[in-house]
């Protein structure tokens, strides 16, 4: 599974960096065809992340966009824009995210991030790219992070679990327990359906 996560990862950076065949469905209801880039700032603040044609003579901001359908050499991926929180009471941000799993109960995305790190103007930047993880059950509106912050370490994903799944205890004290690794947001989703309804 996680050499499953790294390819998906190395292929959905390799789509943002570069142009590929999509699909894009708009809120309104309009479907686009052609080659298209998706673009965020240097910073990738999520509200400017732009999808822009080979030509540069379209270009759709998030808060336009539905879902998008980007096609590989052999695979196609699909993403959706979906409204998400860092935290429980977080501010809430769109975010173009690709669909991990879909159940009955529980949703599960992959967003990805960029870590960038450096010194002051002129001096080298360095950035690399990792997925945050959300969740969102069945009945919620908003996708909730599950999965590694940055700046805060892997020590708050076990309160944001008992937070976000404290209808389903059984979860909870499987996470606590460390039957269930706290970092494997795929089987902690997979539990969810198919435990907690």
């Amino acid at each position: 599974m996680k050499n499953l996560s790294l390819i998906l990862l190395l292929i959905l950076n390799q789509n943002i960096l570069s142009q590929n065949k999509m699909k894009i469905t708009l809120n309104n209801g309009e479907i686009k065809t052609g080659v298209y880039e998706i673009k965020n700032t240097w910073m990738s603040f999520p509200s400017k992340t732009r999808i822009v044609s080979k030509k540069g003579n379209e270009k759709y901001k998030i808060d336009k966009i539905k879902n998008v359908i980007i096609y590989t050499e052999n695979d196609s991926i699909f993403m959706k824009v979906i409204s998400t929180r860092k935290y429980l009471n977080s501010k809430i941000k769109k975010e173009l995210a690709q669909v991990r799993f879909i159940g009955e109960n529980i949703k599960l995305y992959y967003v990805s991030e960029t870590i960038t790190s450096g010194g002051a103007i002129g001096l080298f930047i360095t950035s690399s790219g990792y997925f945050e993880k959300y969740v969102m059950k069945k009945n919620d509106d908003i996708a909730y992070n599950m999965g590694y912050i940055y700046g805060a370490g892997q020590r708050g994903i076990k309160k944001r679990v008992r937070d976000y799944f404290k209808d389903c205890p059984k979860l909870v004290e499987k996470i606590n327990n460390n039957e269930i690794p706290k970092k494997e947001t795929f089987k902690i989703a997979l539990y969810y359906e198919n435990h907690c309804k």
